[in-house]
């Protein structure tokens, strides 16, 4: 076969595409087409909603005849629209109306905001106006500058369809077809561009023989969503799917390695328009991140490591995981080396979070490290989720920590037990307290598995290391600080930070 480049056919791409968004490093592009299949009580619902969380949509619209039931799940999400019948053939331009209603209202305010500045400029100049543009603004005696619902920028919508097999949607699919194959493209604006809209189907089934996804909306699909199903067939379906990417030997391993047994909601997340940037790893690194998000924090245990020179590389089927350095802090505060062994010498080291502590002592073990270089932590629950969901912000967005603790003083209790005994009101004001702090990801309240030692305090995930000192500095730590749960003078802080 022979190659001959074409003089004068460069093809030049445009600067913009429709329905683009940045998303966090551990998510798939947006927007999304994505089908979730699973049999009833597989967690389809959980998983989908946890992914929605950490994609950052500003608000969702939901075709389900089973909402209400689900009422704790879809109250997680910002649901604005909700239409609870699927046979509705209507509900598809239902939906592209709201979603050209935004493109509306953005071009309105963009223009209106114009027209506002060039009147404020003009009085600055005193120049003259007429009383009809004046007016335009002047509202209770002053001028009044243009509002915009998401502060003028294009919003993010998520549109859910679950349980609709059977549906008029599925067994009448023109509509449903057309809006699949340019989702991204609905809402558009005069200026170019558009709102754009993702897609998530919620089903049974991969196949049906009526009423189900047809096979316009599997070619258009961008991610899946797959948990543990015994129907061969099946599952020959879905490996032939991505069949342009991966062989369905290679699918069939990795489909056995995520989900195991299924016996605890383990799904596979499949990209099959992944970030250019992303190593195909990404997306067994997401499959982790989103099943462990479903129960809270991704884990029950917590370790720090510190490692002197060399390599040690961060474990990918580690919940989470990121390396840390340790850097000096600029206030003034009591310091001992109780804990960290992360001082002169022994710069660097890990933080990562496992699901149980028996996966923290098998790392230990296989990469030879010594154990008096590091440190495990039982995570106190539940207070250390409650913060979490507080700040709603994501684990993977760390830029720096702030590690807190000392010797636990009450001889008659112990920290997991004083924790736990707390009034569930109590639990939920100090997890809001925490979780309101500017800054933070999440703090998590930890006791040691060490009698002797008999650790407490907690870690601090921190967007950047500013809020670290800040955090110090604030009212939450000055207060709290003298109402330790430690004894005098064992406290040590030491601040890292996140690569």
């Amino acid at each position: 076969m022979q190659h001959r480049k074409i003089q004068d056919m460069k093809i030049t791409p445009p600067k913009q595409t429709s329905g683009d968004y940045d998303t966090t490093a551990n998510c798939p592009n947006m927007h999304q087409v994505c089908v979730c299949v699973g049999k009833r009580r597989s967690g389809k619902s959980t998983a989908v909603i946890n992914l929605i969380e950490q994609m950052g949509y500003d608000y969702s619209i939901v075709v389900s005849p089973t909402m209400k039931s689900n009422k704790e799940l879809m109250s997680r999400l910002n649901v604005l629209h909700n239409f609870e019948d699927p046979d509705d053939l209507s509900v598809v331009d239902q939906i592209k109306a709201i979603v050209q209603a935004e493109a509306d209202a953005l071009e309105k305010y963009r223009e209106d905001l114009k027209i506002y500045n060039r009147i404020m400029n003009a009085m600055k100049d005193g120049a003259f106006l007429p009383d009809d543009e004046l007016l335009l603004f002047f509202q209770d005696g002053d001028f009044k500058k243009p509002e915009h619902k998401w502060q003028g920028r294009q919003c993010k919508v998520a549109c859910i369809y679950d349980d609709c097999m059977g549906s008029m949607l599925y067994s009448k699919p023109r509509k449903l077809n057309a809006l699949s194959t340019y989702s991204r493209h609905v809402g558009q604006m005069k200026e170019g561009g558009a709102i754009g809209l993702s897609l998530y189907f919620l089903v049974q089934s991969f196949k049906a023989q009526s009423g189900g996804l047809n096979k316009v909306i599997r070619n258009q699909c961008t991610s899946m969503i797959i948990f543990k199903t015994k129907d061969q067939k099946e599952q020959a379906d879905l490996a032939d799917s991505c069949a342009g990417e991966i062989s369905a030997d290679t699918f069939q391993k990795v489909y056995e390695e995520a989900i195991g047994e299924g016996t605890n909601h383990e799904f596979l997340f499949v990209d099959l328009h992944r970030k250019p940037s992303r190593s195909r790893d990404a997306s067994v690194r997401l499959h982790q991140v989103l099943r462990s998000s479903m129960v809270g924090l991704p884990g029950a245990c917590l370790q720090v490591i510190a490692y002197d020179g060399g390599k040690l590389d961060v474990p990918k089927h580690a919940p989470y995981a990121c390396k840390i350095s340790q850097t000096n802090l600029d206030i003034d505060k009591t310091s001992s080396s109780i804990d960290t062994k992360l001082h002169d010498g022994n710069k660097e080291g890990l933080i990562i979070i496992w699901e149980k502590e028996e996966d923290a002592a098998k790392f230990l073990a296989s990469e030879h490290i010594p154990v008096e270089t590091s440190e495990t932590f039982f995570i106190v629950e539940p207070i250390a989720s409650l913060n979490f969901k507080v700040s709603g912000k994501q684990l993977s967005s760390a830029k720096a920590a702030l590690s807190i603790y000392g010797k636990w003083k009450e001889p008659n209790t112990t920290f997991a037990e004083a924790i736990k005994g707390m009034p569930e009101e109590k639990q939920t004001e100090i997890g809001e307290m925490f979780g309101n702090v500017p800054g933070i990801i999440v703090k998590v309240f930890r006791g040691s598995y060490n009698a002797e030692r008999n650790l407490v305090g907690g870690l601090y995930l921190f967007e950047d290391a500013v809020k670290c000192e800040e955090y110090l500095q604030g009212p939450v730590w000055m207060n709290g600080s003298n109402e330790a749960l430690w004894e005098p003078a064992t406290c040590e802080i030491t601040k890292f930070l996140v690569e």
